[in-house]
């Protein structure tokens, strides 16, 4: 406490005070930590656009956006937008293509950060379309499907179509060419659609 001694002067008498000066500064509470409420890792599909949060700690720390940076290690899988108000940190992922991104938090003054991994997984499949048919269409009875030539465009509820072109990992053929017989069909499946 410090004490501080003030003269006023009125006409022809003085009066001196003795005034009590505390200190007015107050502490600024100190940032000790940086998580995310929910540890698990997100998914997220292509187009899409999930909030995850975060805090700091001690709780009474009134945070805000410009002491952090908010960062998504590969942009071209997962892109972030951040708000923070009071110690909460509120994260928005969008998925742009199927892979994985570690999203992150740091306080910048500090270097306390804390990372989780996102992963972006395709949209849901609204259809797909043969883009172009297989080169041979004549086969003999019994005779194994030959998908060279053929390619597919596969929409998706949000997002850009993708053309895949056989012989593919993804695409699948039924068929049966056990007896002979005039426009056979080939159902071309991919992943989960046909």
């Amino acid at each position: 406490m410090k004490t501080v001694v003030k003269v006023v002067k009125f006409s022809y008498l003085t009066a001196i005070f003795a005034i009590a000066m505390l200190s007015c500064k107050k502490d600024k509470v100190r940032i000790d930590g940086v998580d995310w409420d929910d540890l698990a890792n997100v998914t997220v599909k292509v187009g899409e656009t999930k909030t995850v949060t975060g805090k700091v700690t001690p709780a009474n720390y009134n945070a805000h956006l410009d002491e952090f940076a908010i960062t998504s290690s590969n942009t071209g899988v997962a892109t972030v937008t951040g708000s923070v108000s009071g110690s909460k940190i509120t994260v928005s992922v969008t998925g742009v293509s199927p892979g994985q991104s570690d999203v992150a938090i740091k306080h910048v003054a500090t270097g306390l950060s804390k990372s989780r991994t996102v992963t972006v997984v395709e949209a849901d499949i609204s259809g797909i379309v043969i883009a172009t048919q297989p080169t041979k269409k004549t086969y003999t009875t019994g005779e194994q499907f030959n998908p060279a030539g053929l390619s597919i465009t596969v929409n998706f509820v949000s997002g850009a179509p993708k053309t895949v072109t056989a012989p593919n990992a993804d695409l699948t053929y039924t068929y049966d060419f056990s007896m002979a017989g005039e426009n056979k069909t080939v159902t071309v499946t991919y992943g989960k659609s046909s």
